[in-house]
């Protein structure tokens, strides 16, 4: 009987293929049919239920025999998101079918094409009218008449223009960006996304704070330490440092230690500080004098891997034993793939909040943490009006340890 009624499904018109053979098969709608239900597999590898036998068939509602508790948990809610559509631009596709896969729920489909003069062409082939949407191409949606649109930029392009005195790191023939006729270019992006029709702002990792006042919608600044912190914690450390390369990641560092600390390791702390207007750099050690340790340099971004290089070149005069290099965000431009191969780092943390370059694939010093079960939880707490600051309430309730007092001048 339940393969009769997924076999009826596939053939319907309502049937979207999704993440793959098996990863979109979601029951019909209650509408269609309420006692249909079915199951959904991800390519990640998480079920909504427990493994079935292979020789064990497909079973429906339908069934003659009572449904147990155990059967129960083979199916997922037809009608828990009904009311939420997924959408995803070219680059960002692998990412977005792995928070669909955590959302147990399929992307929406829309087509994008080109026309002869380059011009953009977006078309929403999905029923939006009504539903809460979480999207990239914005103003198609807005005028399919969606009820909400939660835009999901993981990187927040244009976030380093934030300030008229910008760092200008990766960018050729620079000096004029630190004069006052640079643009704010975070800000007309901030603009643009309004004018759009955005009514919230998911991202990660902003790389100034303070963008988020530029908006005058909900923005929602996810704290990704988590990820590198378990990735970290799984390494076999030798009495580590946690280094920023700069004095505008000192707080980032500081955050990543302070967690680090309250999972019972115990770790020193240091930052370059750059003097800009006498072009010198000083290394403060926060905590111990000690060398010949692990240090883990922590960042936002990593472009051309300019300030990265410094640093690793910092350490290694310091008697570094092996240094790490984390950043959210692995921009990752050939120039900096020469410098990450070229310069004495161990191994380069990123997440995959931007699609990973070809160029650099053939790297074995990156490693690229994800991103999809994070901004999943993050979507479906916005969707269900629940607190998303309560995700990351345990790791501060643990944050009560203070700065360390002191610096030492090495």
């Amino acid at each position: 009987m339940g393969v009769a009624l997924l076999e009826e499904k596939n053939k319907s018109s309502n049937y979207i293929p999704g993440l793959g053979d098996f990863s979109s098969l979601i029951t019909p709608s209650p509408a269609a049919d309420e006692d249909a239900s079915a199951t959904a597999d991800n390519e990640s590898g998480k079920k909504c239920g427990p493994p079935r036998p292979q020789e064990q068939p497909l079973r429906s509602a339908m069934d003659d025999e009572p449904e147990s508790e155990e059967t129960e948990e083979y199916y997922v809610d037809p009608g828990k998101h009904k009311y939420m559509k997924v959408f995803a631009c070219s680059d960002s596709e692998q990412l977005a079918s792995e928070i669909c896969a955590n959302l147990s729920t399929t992307k929406g489909r829309a087509y994008t094409g080109k026309f002869a003069d380059g011009e953009v062409i977006v078309k929403i082939l999905d029923e939006v009218r009504g539903q809460d949407c979480y999207i990239i191409q914005i103003s198609a949606l807005r005028r399919a008449s969606a009820r909400s649109i939660t835009l999901v930029t993981p990187y927040f392009a244009y976030a380093r223009w934030v300030t008229r005195h910008m760092e200008s790191e990766g960018v050729a023939g620079d000096p004029a960006l630190t004069q006052p006729a640079t643009p704010l270019a975070a800000s007309d992006i901030a603009l643009m996304y309004e004018a759009m029709g955005v009514d919230r702002i998911v991202t990660v990792d902003l790389h100034e704070g303070s963008l988020e006042g530029c908006f005058d919608v909900p923005v929602t600044n996810i704290d990704p330490l988590g990820l590198p912190l378990k990735y970290f914690l799984g390494k076999d450390l030798h009495n580590p440092v946690i280094v920023a390369p700069d004095s505008t990641a000192s707080d980032r560092a500081f955050l990543f230690w302070r967690r680090l600390q309250n999972h019972g390791v115990n770790c020193g702390l240091a930052t370059m500080v750059s003097n800009r207007k006498l072009g010198k750099r000083e290394f403060l050690l926060l905590i111990s004098r000690d060398f010949g340790r692990d240090c883990i340099i922590v960042d936002d971004i990593i472009d051309s891997a300019k300030r990265m290089s410094r640093t690793v070149k910092d350490l290694r005069q310091h008697g570094a034993r092996r240094i790490y290099m984390y950043a959210t965000h692995g921009v990752l431009s050939p120039a900096a793939m020469e410098r990450i191969n070229r310069r004495g780092v161990t191994e380069v943390v990123i997440t995959n909040s931007l699609p990973f370059p070809e160029h650099a694939r053939k790297s074995e010093k990156i490693r690229v943490l994800s991103l999809g079960q994070v901004l999943a939880e993050v979507m479906l707490r916005i969707y269900e009006e629940k607190s998303v600051s309560q995700m990351f309430w345990d790791n501060q309730k643990k944050e009560g340890s203070k700065r360390p007092s002191g610096t030492a001048t090495v």
